[in-house]
Formats: structure tokens, sequence, C-alpha cells
């Protein structure tokens, strides 16, 4: 009996240990969606170099990681990687042409789910970028961002933390999108971000208990528009050549309790 319950008791512990799945262009599984779809929660799936032309949903607590830069191309429609669930790492991939709706919020990445963490990703020909939809205590750490080739007011935000408060914001760089965006999402760390040729650089609203630090906003219409927030601080941030219609390094709305330190502002048509 002891030894019957000894060896039930190691299958249980090794049906729970997570796994490992590989998915290559050459293997028996070819589909990030196919990988996800056999998964088990907690387990990591690896997708070797190739490319992938497909829409991924990820639906259960999962690492995805890229190895040698695997490229999921959205084939210009919609969404190319959706979050659902919580608890998920994305890593280490290449994303490209996603959909050009702005109404439907066509993008790169879009989490509705706690606990994400994107990093290191490269995001190219993206109408939205990185999206925190009602996603708390979401990691949005060192990406590439590029948006499409468009007119601003067609852009979409290559940063987007929508209600979801807890998150970080960290060595990232965006291009030719239009706005980072903070709205509704308070206790956030917005830290050492690269933000180009866009509309606003950081768009706050409604946000309380944010930091930021060591920032570079440079080439937008407005470098951080701070509006109807409290208790922001501000140190060590650069905003430089905001040349738009505002032309503002930094501006504030309707804003209570912002302590900003170690700012430079330079080559604005108006810093301050």
């Amino acid at each position: 009996m002891i030894l019957f319950l000894t060896v039930l008791l190691s299958i249980v512990q090794a049906q729970a240990l997570p796994s490992t799945i590989t998915v290559a262009p050459n293997s028996p599984v070819t589909s990030i969606s196919a990988a996800i779809a056999r998964a088990a929660p907690g387990d990591t799936i690896e997708v070797q170099a190739g490319v992938y032309p497909e829409h991924v949903v990820i639906d259960k607590p999962l690492t995805l990681v890229g190895l040698g830069n695997p490229v999921i191309d959205g084939g210009g429609v919609g969404i190319i990687v959706l979050i659902t669930a919580p608890d998920v790492t994305l890593r280490g991939f290449t994303l490209r042409n996603s959909g050009r709706l702005l109404e439907h919020e066509d993008g790169g990445i879009e989490s509705q789910a706690e606990r994400t963490v994107i990093e290191g990703n490269h995001l190219e020909n993206v109408l939205f970028g990185i999206y925190l939809n009602n996603a708390a205590s979401g990691i949005v750490r060192g990406n590439f961002v590029r948006g499409m080739d468009l007119p601003s007011a067609h852009r979409g935000d290559l940063v987007r933390f929508w209600y979801s408060h807890d998150s970080l914001l960290e060595d990232n760089t965006t291009e030719n999108g239009r706005d980072a965006v903070i709205w509704f999402s308070s206790n956030v760390m917005i830290r050492n971000n690269v933000i180009r040729n866009g509309r606003y650089g950081l768009h706050f609203m409604f946000c309380d208990n944010n930091t930021l630090i060591g920032n570079r906003l440079e080439g937008n219409s407005v470098g951080i528009y701070l509006m109807n927030s409290k208790n922001l601080t501000l140190t060590g941030n650069t905003m430089a050549r905001s040349r738009g219609p505002s032309g503002y390094g930094l501006g504030l709305k309707d804003m209570d309790g912002v302590q900003a330190e170690r700012t430079l502002a330079a080559d604005n048509r108006l810093a301050i």
C-alpha cells in the first residue's frame, strides 16, 4: 500500500510539473496557436526563428519565449497578440503588420489581464503598440515599437495603460506613434523610456501617485502633458524639440501636487 501511494504521488507530481513545448517551422508543432491549445497553465512555449503568419490569443497563464527573433505577422488585420489570462509573459518576438482600423484599436499586443510581462519585443508597422487594458500590475520593459507611416491624427497610441494600476513602463523606445497614454492608472512607474516623433510623448489623465524618472521625449508635438491628476513626481526627464501646434515641453492642466526636478527642456517652442 505504501509503495502504491508513493508511485501515485510521483505520477501526480510529474503531471503537475510545468513543461516546455517547442514551436518551429520543421517541428511537430508549427503554430504558436496550436502550442497554446496543447499547453497546460504554467507551461513554457519556446518559439524558434521563423515567420508565423497568425493571430495569437493567450488564454491561460503561460510563458512564451522567442529564440532567434521569430516573427509573428498579422497580415495587416486586427490585433496580432491578445492576452486574456493573468500571469502571461511574452518575450523576444518581432510582431509586424497589425490592422489599420482606429475604431477597432488594431495593434500589436493587448493584455486584458493582470500581471502581464511584455519585454524584449520588437513591434513594427503597427497601429496601436502595447496596450494594457484593465490589466493591473503589468510590466512593459525593453520593447521597441514603431508605428505606421501615417499622418499624426490617423495613428494609434504606441503605449496605452488604461485602468492598469501598479504597473511599470521601463526602457522602451517608441517612434512615429500618436501618444504614450497613461489614463485612469495610478501608482505607475515610468522610467528610462525614449519617445520620439509622436503627438503627446507622455499623456496623463486621471492618474494619481505616478513617478516619471529619466525619460527622453524628443521631436513630439508635446513632450509630457499632465492632466486632471494628483501627486505626480518627475525627476531627470528631458523634453526636446517639441514643435507642434502647441510645442510645449511640459504641459500641466488641472493638476495638484506636481513635483518636477532636474528637468531639461531644450529647443521647444514653449518650455513649460
